[in-house]
């Protein structure tokens, strides 16, 4: 299987990780302390969210591996240690393949740009979340790629460009957008519950997975 992660930055964004750009995995928010404005990251909850799918588990099991190889260098005298050992290392083997099949081959996230109109105290927070997830994805060892919001958009086939002579407010006009990745989303999974208008977060963190497949797996 092929794994791979969307990332939607910000608070009400969200981590997808989605197997062959078509089964989802996980999905969910960014874990946050306190409510509404005052909220905040909550730095530790998100890597818990990430390290199942990291390559950092795999030191643990060289560690492992490396003491059940000494107990049955060891136990070599001794055929019921020597065995039981032997049958140690074959677990850890199952246990590494295992691992391998879940591991991510590619993490995308979207890069983050001030919009003109745009609350600063929003962009920062947006960017201060951007930032949390690039470093939480390189402490466990998952490749990244930071795609522009045209990129994705453009290669997935949702870019919903403004006509010029509307007479949309700008946030009629992102309310349109919105609802339009949302039914992007809902055509490749069709049976996920949690894509619904007010879950665009959800929707742009699973498009971004589907894409980082199609560049894991050369189709785009």
């Amino acid at each position: 299987m092929v794994i791979t992660i969307g990332i939607d930055p910000g608070k009400t964004g969200a981590l997808a990780v989605v197997g062959d750009g078509t089964e989802v995995l996980f999905l969910d928010h960014p874990p946050t302390h306190g409510t509404g404005a005052k909220s905040v990251y909550d730095a530790a909850a998100m890597n818990r969210m990430v390290a199942p799918w990291g390559r950092g588990r795999a030191y643990h099991w060289e560690e492992q591996m490396a003491a059940a190889i000494e107990r049955v260098q060891a136990a070599e005298d001794d055929d019921d240690a020597f065995f039981a050992n032997q049958d140690i290392l074959y677990a850890l083997v199952k246990q590494r393949k295992q691992m391998l099949s879940r591991t991510v081959a590619l993490a995308v996230i979207e890069n983050q740009q001030s919009r003109a109109g745009s609350a600063p105290q929003s962009v920062l927070a947006t960017g201060r979340g951007w930032g949390m997830w690039l470093g939480i994805l390189a402490a466990n060892g998952i490749p990244t790629e930071r795609v522009s919001t045209l990129k994705w958009q453009g290669a997935l086939g949702c870019k919903l460009s403004r006509p010029k002579d509307d007479k949309l407010t700008d946030s009629k006009w992102l309310t349109i957008k919105k609802a339009h990745h949302v039914a992007q989303a809902v055509q490749l999974f069709p049976t996920e519950p949690r894509l619904t208008k007010s879950k665009d977060g959800f929707a742009d963190a699973l498009l971004q997975a589907v894409y980082a497949h199609r560049v894991v797996t050369g189709r785009q």
